[in-house]
């Protein structure tokens, strides 16, 4: 039994272990993200693409800080979180 013991402590070192590339979403302020689906407006978000550090691509709701209108294709610069998604800037 002792010798099961210490074998499975080696292999435990040497074998993987769990990796996650889940991330908060206060992450993705600061990233550009494009525009795919809407028009947005104030109080009327838009849908919007934005990759992580991993390379994994989150579809978000976005809408502008100040009184402009975002179209679709348009990259934007996500600037702070709010209860339904995102407020960004125009590059």
């Amino acid at each position: 039994m002792p010798l099961v013991r210490y074998s499975t402590m080696v292999m435990a070192k040497i074998l993987p272990q769990d990796e996650t590339t889940a991330i908060y979403s206060e992450e993705l302020i600061g990233r550009t993200a494009l525009i795919i689906l809407g028009e947005a407006k104030i109080n009327s978000p838009a849908q919007a693409k934005v990759k992580d550090q991993f390379g994994q691509m989150h579809y978000v709701l976005v809408e502008p800080e100040q009184n402009e209108v975002f179209r679709q294709g348009q990259s934007v610069v996500l600037t702070q979180k709010t209860k339904i998604g995102f407020q960004a800037i125009t590059l």
